[in-house]
């Protein structure tokens, strides 16, 4: 069989080595959305999931730090609620030991004040640029801060609620119900850390630019 000849093989590296080189000079193109929530996740620390759980609401989110903030609080909101409902779950593992039923008892206790205050925290958010709110543009700096302290407060107390659930288990044994709710429940401590953190970068913002 015929060997190629050099002139093919000259010929071919010079299709592949133009085609790697225009490959290599064409400009990526980024959604500046996606770029800004990405960059925005790196304050919080679960920066991954902070930008894979907002990214997919980038077309709505935009650019904007208090959307951004916003929607970081509704995902907290929803996870703490869906953690919630599990406790009071017939799918739920079952338990006779009673430190494992203490824990859950508080878990469910817990967990109801933590969804309150991320609520209380999504409400008094939304008023931002409401003309009747404190957070309006025209707002003073010293009422800017006493809101965003509320959202802070109440955020940071639903982190707290949300560790007592996991720390509630430290005394109970290993077991199904004890690793099912303690993995959920990190979960969605991820989910309310990363938006207390939005929201501490938020408040930042806001009164840098008053």
């Amino acid at each position: 069989m015929a060997l190629p000849s050099h002139s093919h093989f000259t010929l071919t590296f010079t299709v592949l080595l133009l085609t790697s080189l225009t490959a290599s000079s064409t400009p990526t193109t980024t959604d500046p959305s996606t770029d800004f929530i990405r960059s925005s996740c790196d304050a919080t620390l679960y920066p991954s999931i902070c930008f894979k759980s907002l990214s997919r609401f980038a077309a709505s989110i935009h650019q904007s730090p208090s959307l951004l903030a916003r929607t970081a609080i509704s995902i907290a909101l929803s996870r703490a609620i869906s953690v919630s409902s599990h406790l009071r779950s017939p799918a739920l593992p079952p338990t006779s030991d009673p430190r494992s039923v203490s824990a859950l008892r508080d878990c469910r206790s817990v967990f109801g004040d933590a969804i309150d205050q991320i609520r209380r925290s999504e409400a008094e958010l939304g008023k931002v640029g409401s003309p009747s709110s404190s957070l309006a543009p025209e707002a003073k700096p010293e009422e800017v801060a006493w809101e965003m302290s509320n959202v802070q407060t109440w955020m940071s107390a639903a982190l707290t609620n949300e560790d007592t659930c996991v720390d509630g288990f430290g005394e109970a044994p290993g077991g199904a119900v004890k690793a099912d709710v303690t993995a959920r429940v990190v979960r969605a401590k991820m989910m309310t850390s990363n938006a207390l953190a939005l929201v501490n970068s938020l408040a930042d913002k806001l009164l840098r630019h008053r």
